[in-house]
């Protein structure tokens, strides 16, 4: 009789362990699943938000005013009796010489000699 109860007594707590680790086991499933959740939510705003953004652009697209701002910037095109008018960067100055103008350049082995020796 004692046997019996010491062999109940192990397949109780036996029994008791193995209900406490699945339990603990799906808590922990649980939590990852709702953790990941949380962050495919978080990725589901970022794309709407990102949709809406291009949403936009193409609605933009659409505009007249738009379509003929990206034809003259990309495409350089003019409508008829217009002239087009280049302004270069650095506008030179008449009887202005600027510092690279004055320096013949020396060719690139004759530079690193100078800066070794």
């Amino acid at each position: 009789m004692k046997l019996f109860n010491n062999l109940k007594t192990a397949i109780i707590f036996g029994l008791g362990g193995l209900l406490i680790f699945n339990i603990t086991k799906t808590t922990l499933e649980i939590l990852k699943k709702g953790e990941r959740l949380t962050n495919l939510e978080k990725e589901v705003e970022q794309m709407r938000q990102q949709k809406a953004r291009l949403e936009q652009k193409v609605a933009a697209a659409d505009d007249p005013a738009f379509i003929e701002k990206e034809a003259r910037d990309r495409l350089k095109m003019i409508k008829p009796g217009e002239t087009i008018v280049v302004i270069p960067d650095q506008p030179e100055v008449a009887g202005v010489e600027t510092a690279n103008s004055t320096q013949p350049l020396e060719p690139n082995w004759m530079q690193w000699l100078e800066l070794i020796i």
